[in-house]
């Protein structure tokens, strides 16, 4: 439960880690890149070293490819009477098409007496 407070990594930690500046932008300060920590006992590589696919964003090192939840919001109709009514109509249709090509699957089965 706490090894990620214990394997917690500080900005100059992974600076020497990535042998890059960490950088900040902020939209507080109109994204201009603030120098948070830059790798003290490694030489910094140069923009040719680093590979293409590299991550290279915070949320890519600590965010483990995981995204936040964002729910669709529910239209404002979608609770209105008329609305309810007519997708109750619909209610029965919903599988029609799925039903009516598994029928005829097994009815094609049945003729060529292939059911067995």
């Amino acid at each position: 439960l706490f090894s990620g407070l214990l394997n917690q990594e500080t900005h100059q930690q992974l600076a020497e880690r990535k042998k890059l500046h960490v950088v900040e932008l902020s939209p507080h300060k109109r994204y201009f890149p603030i120098k948070v920590a830059s790798p003290l006992y490694s030489e910094l590589r140069a923009e040719r070293e680093i590979e293409p696919k590299e991550k290279l964003l915070l949320n890519d090192f600590y965010g483990e490819g995981r995204l936040p939840v964002i729910k669709k919001q529910v239209p404002f109709y979608a609770n209105l009477p008329n609305h309810l009514a007519a997708e109750a109509l619909k209610h029965r249709f919903r599988n029609r098409d799925k039903v009516f090509i598994s029928f005829l699957i097994s009815l094609e089965k049945f003729e060529n007496n292939d059911f067995l």
